[in-house]
C-alpha cells in the first residue's frame, strides 16, 4: 500500500510515464522491415518438438511482448520471425518495462523469497541474487515511534503495529536496477527500526549501504547518477507527517537531506533536473497548491506558483500553467519564468485540458476541438478533440486519433494531416524505433502499420488486448 500520489508530468520525467516507449535509435544493422501483407499474422511460434529459432546479434527491430497469461515472445521485425520466450513462473505479473536492463537485454524477475532472479532473453539463462537478510526488525519499538511522529492520528498500539509491520515488508520488495548491468538497487533491513538503501554487485554478490537515514524506505527515485529518496514508518495513504527526504549521489556517496516548506501538506517531491526538485506543497486530486523549485547546490526554494493550479509542465526554460476557475467554464493558462514571474497570461472561453507539448506547440484537449497553442499563448484551431497523439522516436512524423475514429498522419511540424485507415479504432500506439511503422491496439488486436505501404498486418490476437490495459512490451536489443 503506497501513499496516494498526484502525478505533475514534467518533461524529464515522462520516461518514467511511458511504459514501452520506443528508444530513439535506427534500425539494428543490415536489418530492413519485412513487408507484411495486410491482416495476416506472422508466423506462428514453432511446434514445442522443433528448435526455436536462434536470433542473431544483427536481428532487430525487437520487441519482446506478453501474448497471453504467463506467455511472451520476441517479435522480430526484420525476419518476421517470433520467438517464444519461456519465463519462469513467478506467480505475478511481470512488468517488462521496469524489468528491462539498460542494456535491454536482461530482465529483473520479480522478488521470491529473499532472491532476484535475472533472466537472459538471449540465452535463457537465470542468474539468481540473494538479497541480504542480516537484521532484526522491531515492530514493536518502530510502531511506538510511528505513534510519536504522527501525534494528530492517535494510532492505537495495535493500529500502529499491523501498519509498520506492513510498510517493512513493502520497503523490502523494492529492488531495481543500479546504474549499469551490473548492479541492483535494494532496500535491505538496518536497524531495529529502519531499513536501508544498498547497491548490490551482482557478480560478487558484495552489499554497499547507501544510507542510514532514520526509518523505513518507502520509495526510491533514480535520476541518472542520483536518488531521491523517501522515508517513513508507515506508508499507507494518509500517513505523511513521518516522511522525510533526501537526495544521494550514487557517484560520489554524497548525501543532502531535504526540509519541505511550512506550509506544506502531503506534499510531492519529484526531479525537475539534475541540480533541481519540484515541490507541490499541497497535493490535491487534480494538480495542487503551491509549486516550489529547490536548488540542490545551495539548498533554496523558491515559490514559483503560488495558489491552486491543475497542471505544470516545463516550457520554453520556464514553466506552462494551468489554473482552474471553479466559478466559471474558463481555462486560465500562463506562462512563468523559473523564478516565479508571469511572463504571460491568456484566458480561455472555455474548459480545456493539457495534451502535449511538441517543442514550441502546445496542443490542447477542449470539450469540442482541439486548439494549437504558440509560446505567445495564442490558439489556432487543430482538429477535433483528441483521443492520442503519438509521434515517431525522431519527430518527423506523429499520428493523431480523434476521438470520432478519425486517424491522420501529420508531419514534423503537426501539419498537413494525411487521412489513413486502420483496422479499427486505435487505443494505443507504438511506434517501431526506426520510425518505419507503427504498433495500433484495437479491441483484442495488434497491428502493424507500414508507413510506405500503408497497410496494416494483424500481429496478435489476445484478451489481454483490451479496452484500458496497455501493451506490456519493450523494445529489446540483440545481444552482442
Amino acid at each position: 500500500m503506497a501513499k496516494r500520489s498526484t502525478m505533475i508530468l514534467f518533461g524529464l520525467l515522462l520516461a518514467l510515464m511511458a511504459a514501452c516507449a520506443p528508444r530513439q535509435t535506427a534500425a539494428l544493422p543490415g536489418s530492413t522491415p519485412t513487408q507484411l501483407s495486410p491482416n495476416t499474422l506472422l508466423p506462428t511460434p514453432a511446434a514445442e518438438s522443433t528448435p526455436a529459432p536462434t536470433l542473431s546479434p544483427s536481428d532487430g527491430p525487437l520487441l519482446l511482448i506478453q501474448t497471453d497469461n504467463g506467455a511472451y515472445e520476441i517479435i522480430d521485425f526484420a525476419s518476421g520471425q517470433r520467438y517464444p520466450v519461456s519465463l519462469p513462473d513467478v506467480g505475478q505479473r511481470i512488468g517488462l518495462a521496469g524489468a528491462l536492463s539498460s542494456s535491454r537485454t536482461l530482465l529483473k524477475l520479480p522478488t521470491q523469497n529473499g532472491q532476484v532472479q535475472l533472466f537472459d532473453l538471449f540465452t535463457g539463462s537465470i542468474q539468481t541474487v540473494a538479497l541480504p537478510a542480516e537484521g532484526v526488525f522491531d515492530a514493536g519499538q518502530t510502531a511506538a515511534l510511528a505513534q510519536t511522529a504522527l501525534p494528530d492520528l492517535a494510532l492505537t498500539e495495535e493500529a500502529a503495529l499491523s501498519a509498520v509491520q506492513a510498510s517493512f515488508e513493502e520497503s523490502l520488495s523494492q529492488v531495481i536496477w543500479g546504474l549499469d548491468d551490473d548492479h541492483l538497487l535494494a532496500v535491505i533491513p538496518g536497524s531495529p527500526t529502519s531499513t536501508q538503501l544498498a547497491s548490490i554487485e551482482i557478480a560478487s554478490g558484495e552489499v554497499e549501504t547507501l544510507e542510514t537515514l532514520p526509518g523505513l524506505v518507502e520509495k526510491v527515485s533514480l535520476y541518472g547518477n542520483l536518488v531521491l529518496l523517501k522515508k517513513g514508518y508507515i506508508s499507507e495513504p494518509g500517513y505523511w507527517q513521518d516522511d522525510q527526504y533526501a537526495v544521494l549521489n550514487l557517484t560520489t556517496g554524497e548525501q543532502q537531506t531535504i526540509d519541505l516548506p511550512e506550509n506544506a501538506l502531503n506534499p510531492i517531491l519529484a526531479w525537475y533536473d539534475p541540480a533541481t526538485l519540484s515541490i507541490i506543497h499541497q497535493s490535491q486530486p487534480v494538480g495542487g497548491v503551491n509549486f516550489s523549485l529547490l536548488n540542490l547546490a545551495e539548498m533554496t526554494t523558491q515559490l514559483v506558483i503560488d495558489g491552486q493550479f491543475s497542471s505544470v509542465q516545463p516550457f520554453q526554460q520556464g514553466l506552462l500553467v494551468f489554473r482552474p476557475e471553479s466559478e466559471s467554464t474558463r481555462t486560465v493558462v500562463e506562462r512563468r519564468d523559473l523564478s516565479g514571474e508571469l511572463i504571460q497570461e491568456s484566458v480561455l472561453p472555455e474548459q480545456c485540458t493539457l495534451n502535449l507539448i511538441v517543442r514550441d506547440k502546445i496542443i490542447l484537449n477542449c470539450e469540442t476541438e482541439s486548439l494549437l497553442m504558440n509560446p505567445e499563448l495564442e490558439t489556432a484551431p487543430f482538429s477535433g478533440p483528441i483521443f492520442l497523439l503519438s509521434g515517431s522516436p525522431d519527430g518527423a512524423s506523429w499520428v493523431r486519433v480523434e476521438r470520432s475514429g478519425q486517424t491522420s498522419l501529420l508531419d514534423s511540424s503537426l501539419a498537413d494531416p494525411q487521412p489513413i485507415e486502420l483496422q479499427g479504432a486505435a487505443l494505443e500506439v507504438r511506434w517501431l524505433p526506426d520510425g518505419t511503422g507503427f504498433l495500433y491496439r484495437t479491441l483484442g488486436k495488434l497491428f502493424l502499420f507500414d508507413l510506405e505501404t500503408n497497410e496494416s498486418a494483424l500481429l496478435l490476437e489476445s484478451d489481454l488486448l483490451g479496452d484500458y490495459a496497455n501493451l506490456n512490451a519493450v523494445w529489446i536489443d540483440a545481444a552482442e
